[in-house]
């Protein structure tokens, strides 16, 4: 959360409570909310906030990388080199498609009214 990984039972609880968020998100834009709409706005500019702290900041960075690490020695593997990449992989694609939604229902917004 805000370039910072959270792990086991926090990160269920914190998923389901997303979940839920984003479903009601969903159904308000669905019935074309304005309000909805704005709400909707900001959380995608904090996703794309928390995705580049999560790159910049180091400790982030270092954090997923022995999260990363850590789930493939519990399934067996080895630690991977390419863990940074990883970290890259994941969090590059969401910042442009975060900003492609955030596009979207700004230059849209007579499709979510």
């Amino acid at each position: 959360v805000l370039g910072f990984y959270i792990s086991g039972g926090w990160a269920a609880v914190h998923n389901l409570i997303l979940i839920g968020f984003l479903l009601a998100l969903g159904i308000g834009l669905w019935l074309r909310r304005d309000l909805v709409r704005r709400i909707a706005i900001g959380y995608q500019s904090y996703v794309v906030l928390n995705d580049l702290l999560a790159l910049l900041i180091p400790q982030s960075r270092a954090e997923a990388i022995a999260l990363i690490n850590q789930m493939g020695v519990e399934r067996g593997m080895q630690p991977s080199p390419s863990a940074e990449f990883l970290v890259f992989l994941t969090a590059v694609p969401s910042v442009f498609f975060a900003g492609l939604i955030i596009w979207f229902l700004v230059t849209r917004k007579s499709a979510f009214v």
